[in-house]
C-alpha cells in the first residue's frame, strides 16, 4: 500500500499517518508493506516524526515515508497537483507491481483506512 498526502505538518494528514501507523499489525497480517509519501524532504519528515503530536507532529510511526520531492512518482501516479502537492490517495499495488485500486481524494477529504483493509480482504 502506498498512500500519498499533500505536505507534513498538516492535521487532517497527521491523523491518517497515525492511523496508519496504528494499524501496521493488520496491514501485516495480510502481507502488505505500507509506504507513505509527499513532496517534503527526509528531513522534513524526521522533524514532523520528532515532533510531539501535541505540537503538531506525528511521532514514531511504524512505517517508512518517502521523500518525491522531484515529484517524479506522484507524477506517474497521477496525484500531482498544478500546486506542486500531492491529492491524498492510496494505491494498493501487487508484489509484480501492477496496480490494483486506487483511491484519490481532493485535498479536504480525508480516507478511511478501514476502506484499505476491506479492499485488501
Amino acid at each position: 500500500v502506498l498512500y500519498t498526502y499533500p505536505a507534513d505538518f498538516t492535521f487532517v494528514c497527521a491523523s491518517e499517518l497515525v492511523v496508519f501507523s496504528k494499524m501496521q499489525k493488520e496491514f501485516e497480517t495480510r502481507d502488505c508493506q505500507v509506504l507513505g509519501m509527499s513532496v517534503d524532504t527526509e528531513h522534513v519528515h524526521k522533524a514532523w516524526k520528532n515532533t510531539p503530536r501535541e505540537h503538531g507532529g506525528i511521532g514514531p510511526i511504524a512505517h517508512p515515508l518517502l521523500a518525491d520531492v522531484k515529484r517524479e512518482v506522484a507524477a506517474r501516479y497521477g496525484c500531482l497537483l498544478r500546486n506542486g502537492l500531492c491529492l491524498r490517495a492510496v494505491y494498493i499495488i501487487d508484489k509484480a507491481g501492477f496496480v490494483r485500486c486506487e483511491m484519490k481524494n481532493d485535498l479536504p477529504l480525508g480516507r478511511n483506512v478501514d476502506e484499505t483493509l476491506r479492499i485488501l480482504d
